[in-house]
């Protein structure tokens, strides 16, 4: 469920309905590697959740986890918007 929220943001989501929707919107694809038991959650649920995590623990284990994620081998790239890095090989030509 964290996940969930967590990708709503970084997708442009602010409010507890924009990440049930996502999570609606993309549930076959969060089922690839998420294994939700009923489903995906409320807007309230969301709320209720969020709500009763302490923010400053929950910064330094977003901060924590983002670091681990960041862990990469020096060829790895991680595209976040989803587009090949234009130019970045030779000027004019095609990405690969």
């Amino acid at each position: 469920m964290l996940l969930i929220g967590i990708i709503s943001v970084i997708c442009g989501g602010d409010s507890w309905n924009e990440m049930e929707q996502y999570g609606l919107e993309k549930e076959d694809f969060l089922k690839t590697f998420l294994k939700p038991d009923k489903g995906i959650p409320s807007h309230d649920t969301f709320n209720r959740v969020f709500s009763a995590i302490n923010p400053k623990q929950f910064e330094y284990c977003f901060i924590d986890w983002v670091k681990e994620l960041a862990k990469l081998n020096d060829k790895e790239v991680v595209a976040v918007d989803d587009k090949t890095l234009r130019g970045a090989k030779s000027y004019g030509k095609k990405s690969p």
